[in-house]
């Protein structure tokens, strides 16, 4: 496997690597072997096949990455808030709102985190993470 995707990076073709690593499991082992690959990667999909079906996931991928691998919340949320506006009613839709929530939070910007704990209360009452939302929108 690792020789396709290193072949498949050198042609700089996102399509192609994911398309490698068909899978969750191998999607997980480039994450956690080189989170920026994965970053660039996830970037450049969705930038040159934002259309495609799957874009959704990628950039679900995406603020996932940012969020937790990587570290960089404000990007994250800028990613998953993306995601919601592309695919409001999308099946990442609910879980792309929590996880802004979450990284509006570590990002230290408590006012919109709480805004859109709001937003997802609001929206999902019933929702999966209402109480993980509600936790980190400071919502009690």
């Amino acid at each position: 496997m690792l020789a396709s995707v290193d072949r498949a990076k050198n042609r700089q073709n996102p399509l192609t690597v994911l398309g490698r690593l068909n899978g969750s499991m191998k999607i997980r082992t480039l994450i956690v072997d080189d989170q920026l690959l994965a970053r660039e990667l996830l970037r450049r999909l969705l930038k040159e096949h934002g259309e495609n079906p799957r874009a959704s996931l990628a950039a679900f991928t995406l603020g996932r990455v940012l969020l937790v691998e990587l570290d960089k919340p404000i990007e994250a949320a800028k990613v998953f808030a993306d995601l919601r506006a592309r695919a409001p009613g999308g099946v990442f839709a609910e879980d792309a709102l929590a996880r802004e929530v979450e990284a509006w939070k570590r990002a230290g910007e408590r006012d919109t985190a709480r805004a859109r704990a709001e937003e997802y209360l609001r929206l999902y009452p019933n929702g999966n993470r209402t109480d993980r939302v509600k936790a980190a929108g400071g919502i009690e």
